[in-house]
């Protein structure tokens, strides 16, 4: 027999499906309840709000690459958009542009030996090169 899987309620608009929020749900609770238990559900009228229920496997899932998504008000589905792989190898490039520059600037600060504040200056200064050097390139494509 399974146990009880953890759910995620996912609230949204009624009207345009944005999601607002999402509840982990290890005990079940009404809608009345995470209102009250919940400042940004609070600031919401709770006519306004709806939520659907999935299970934590599935939502794992399904935001795994998601780059948007909602909740269908009609069907009470999630919508997703997912990036595409050129977009995905992009990211990807960029973390790698960023992890080579992060090594960079640990390997001058130790190199230097300089203290915190110094260091924190000569990290800017870099950052802001690195930053000037990939926008120039963007702007040639």
């Amino acid at each position: 027999m399974r146990m009880n899987q953890i759910k995620t309620k996912i609230y949204y608009f009624i009207s345009t499906g944005e999601v607002l929020l999402h509840v982990i749900n290890i005990a079940s609770t009404s809608k009345k309840e995470d209102y009250n238990n919940n400042v940004q559900l609070q600031e919401k009228d709770i006519s306004d709000i709806d939520y659907i229920e999935v299970e934590n496997d599935t939502l794992n899932n399904t935001f795994n690459n998601v780059k948007s998504y909602k909740v269908n008000p009609k069907t009470k589905k999630l919508e997703t958009i997912y990036f595409t792989q050129e977009e995905l190898g992009n990211i990807q490039k960029e973390q790698e542009k960023e992890r080579s520059i992060l090594d960079r600037i640990n390997y001058i600060s130790e190199y230097a030996n300089l203290d915190n504040n110094s260091i924190d200056i000569l990290e800017d200064a870099i950052i802001e090169y690195e930053t000037s050097l990939i926008t120039s390139r963007v702007k040639e494509r």
